[in-house]
């Protein structure tokens, strides 16, 4: 019906029947080209994971507002972003291992370019090497004893199992199939 439904899995975050994967298996098993194409294309799940962060620097939001430095802030990331904060936090050959220690941790930036399907990420360490977050912070005059980190957990809790049959029966496919 044109409407866009976003939702927590519940079969991804915490491991129970999902009614709307079980209607895309559903579609994608039916053998009909038609209904394979549209669970592909309308009943795709889109994995996000969320960071706390301390953010030093940032361009403007979409309203204008410039993040001010200090505050814990959640970053939403893709998986490219996620990969790639992965790979430095863990692969012991480039010597960043432990990325998020307070203490001897490593500034990341992650810069973006592009737009839509031409969008690509460039996650890198800033060129001060190790950091001692607590330290700077305190530098600045900010109370670390104050920063708390946010539960990221209660940001996206799973709709009701009513609520996600309701959406399933609601399903109506417009447009080119």
């Amino acid at each position: 019906n044109g409407q866009t439904f976003v939702c927590a899995c519940p079969a991804e975050t915490e491991g129970i029947y999902c009614p709307i994967c079980a209607k895309a298996q559903e579609m994608k098993d039916s053998g009909d080209q038609v209904k394979m194409k549209q669970a592909k294309d309308h009943l795709k799940p889109q994995v996000k994971y969320l960071y706390n962060v301390l953010c030093y620097s940032a361009p403007a939001d979409k309203k204008g507002k410039t993040p001010e430095f200090g505050p814990v802030f959640v970053m939403e990331a893709g998986i490219m972003v996620h990969k790639a904060l992965v790979s430095l936090d863990t692969d012991t050959m480039t010597g960043w291992v432990d990325i998020t220690n307070f203490e001897t941790g490593v500034n990341v930036v992650v810069k973006r370019t592009g737009n839509g399907l031409d969008t690509k990420y460039e996650v890198s360490p800033t060129g001060h090497g190790r950091s001692n977050v607590l330290a700077d912070l305190a530098a600045r005059g900010i109370d670390t004893s104050k920063l708390e980190p946010i539960n990221l957990d209660a940001l996206f809790s799973c709709p009701p199992q009513e609520k996600l049959e309701e959406v399933v029966a609601g399903l109506q496919f417009t447009g080119p199939n």
